[in-house]
């Protein structure tokens, strides 16, 4: 993978943890685990320990995780219910178990 297909795969993961902003005070936390989680990712590229079909399973994972996240919070007024929560955390957890894994199997970035 050259340069130029890195560097717009690190930008686009950038501008997807830019606009990965916390809606409410409550949901602060989570908002960080994303832009983690979202950063972790964009490391493994750049470091050459992800390959593009890790990095799209990854990226997808994440998104249907925030996109849980924005539904709840626009039910509930910008607040998570702790069921919510709960549920949330044990996404991420998972995430984070993916993104650990797909970086440091033996796949690497031709």
């Amino acid at each position: 993978m050259n340069n130029a297909i890195i560097g717009k795969i690190i930008l686009a993961g950038a501008m997807a943890a830019a606009a990965i902003a916390p809606v409410a005070a409550s949901a602060h936390t989570q908002a960080w685990r994303f832009q983690n989680e979202q950063a972790r990712i964009a490391k493994g590229v750049a470091d050459g320990q992800l390959t593009l079909h890790e990095y799209s399973k990854d990226e997808a994972n994440l998104r249907a995780a925030e996109q849980q996240r924005q539904a709840d919070l626009k039910a509930g007024n910008g607040k998570l219910t702790s069921a919510e929560r709960a549920q949330l955390k044990t996404e991420l957890n998972h995430n984070s178990s993916r993104i650990w894994f797909t970086k440091h199997n033996r796949e690497q970035q031709r």
